[in-house]
């Protein structure tokens, strides 16, 4: 990942993303599923798992996104 001067990584926000990715890592993990197989219960690609897991910046997430990812996993939003 290129380091991109404008965003500090002491940024609660980035922190969030690291850290909500984290998360989804392991409870994907957890429930057996392939990023692939997330992507695809999901409706998005691979990549896209992998950005969010590996907390870029550039995976950005809706609410619905988060309910999404909640349903697939079988997980509540909070």
């Amino acid at each position: 990942m290129k380091h991109n001067p404008f965003v500090s990584n002491s940024d609660p926000n980035r922190q969030l993303q690291k850290e909500f990715g984290e998360r989804l890592r392991k409870l994907r993990k957890k429930a057996g599923l392939s990023a692939d197989k997330l992507a695809e219960k999901v409706g998005t690609y691979q990549s896209r798992i992998s950005l969010i897991e590996n907390g870029e910046e550039k995976a950005y997430l809706t609410i619905s996104d988060y309910h999404k990812y909640a349903e697939a996993l079988n997980v509540t939003v909070s």
